[in-house]
């Protein structure tokens, strides 16, 4: 159960840093927003500044950045995702004519950077909504704009991980093809290096790597690869999400069903309230409870649950709707 590894605070961070502008005086209130996952807070103050450079790439680049992970943390690309792709086309043409302009290696290096990241968001997306001739289309692009931002900038660490997952999940699908798994492995060796860099893309390349090591069930690794990210932000339900799930498939069952009370509640307590999360952390807490035999208390989760008032829309959302499946499946089976 991958989600799409593009969740952190790290593109926000690393859009700051390759800003010419400053933006000190907003930074802070956006980095504490995006933070708290508070992301409508976070574009209406990106938008105010938008209002004043609607050209700026660097500003252009932190809003869909904002966007595409509000997109993931709430599962919602179903409902919103073609909203976001047309954003990403506006922003794809003002990048491409940044870039025709500019002769300057420092910053066409940059815009390379910015334009292959959002066709690879667009990537994303689109294989989210099912249309993968376009997606595989754009992720091929953003590799190409990735590497040739690499060529000009080899200190680019967020290329090299643009690179890295890109050829980790083509190595992964076609393994079968000669020549082939050698993506695949240096993909991986790609998203570990940039793990273990100096660079803030580091976190999001824990992040990345934690599900790579629960989809290979190496527990233990991915449970290492979010520490110092869950201690720094242990509210954050991005990093609590992970260590919740891996603390079920490792049967600590005691600190699964904790962990997944925890993130129930503060998934609830999110506006809009994230119902993917909360799902994924009542279906944590039913899994442990259900292991550990504690019937009667599965039981009063189960009724919890059933209780929600869970909008039509968010049971569009698979995870919504898989998630209530498994726990509805356990109520069926105590009422045999």
């Amino acid at each position: 159960m991958i989600r799409n590894s593009l969740i952190s605070v790290v593109y926000l961070l690393v859009t700051l840093a390759h800003a010419d502008l400053n933006l000190a005086p907003k930074a802070d209130a956006i980095i504490d927003d995006f933070l708290n996952q508070r992301y409508r807070n976070a574009k209406e103050s990106i938008r105010t500044i938008l209002a004043d450079d609607p050209q700026n790439i660097d500003v252009l680049f932190m809003y869909l950045n904002v966007y595409q992970i509000e997109l993931v943390d709430y599962e919602s690309y179903i409902l919103h995702g073609r909203e976001f792709l047309t954003s990403v086309d506006s922003v794809i043409t003002v990048f491409e004519k940044h870039l025709a302009k500019n002769a300057v290696r420092r910053d066409s290096a940059k815009c390379l950077f910015y334009l292959g990241t959002t066709h690879l968001m667009k990537a994303l997306v689109l294989a989210k909504v099912e249309e993968w001739l376009p997606a595989v289309r754009y992720a091929m692009s953003a590799s190409k704009q990735l590497k040739r931002a690499q060529a000009l900038d080899t200190t680019l660490y967020e290329a090299c991980y643009g690179l890295g997952l890109y050829n980790y999940y083509v190595g992964q699908s076609f393994r079968w093809v000669p020549f082939v798994k050698d993506k695949y492995e240096q993909g991986l060796a790609e998203i570990v290096r940039v793990a273990n860099s100096p660079s803030p893309m580091s976190y999001m390349a824990k992040n990345s790597i934690a599900w790579i090591y629960i989809e290979q069930e190496k527990y233990a690794k991915a449970d290492s690869a979010i520490a110092s990210a869950l201690r720094q932000y242990p509210d954050n339900t991005i990093f609590l999400r992970i260590k919740a799930r891996v603390e079920l498939l490792r049967k600590n069952y005691n600190e699964g069903a904790a962990l997944g009370r925890r993130l129930a509640e503060l998934s609830g307590q999110r506006d809009p309230v994230n119902w993917s999360d909360l799902m994924d952390g009542y279906q944590v807490v039913v899994a442990s409870l259900d292991a550990m035999g504690k019937k009667k208390e599965c039981l009063g989760v189960i009724r919890t649950v059933e209780g929600l008032n869970i909008p039509c829309e968010a049971k569009k959302i698979e995870y919504v709707q898989s998630h209530l499946d498994y726990i509805m499946s356990t109520k069926g089976k105590y009422e045999k």
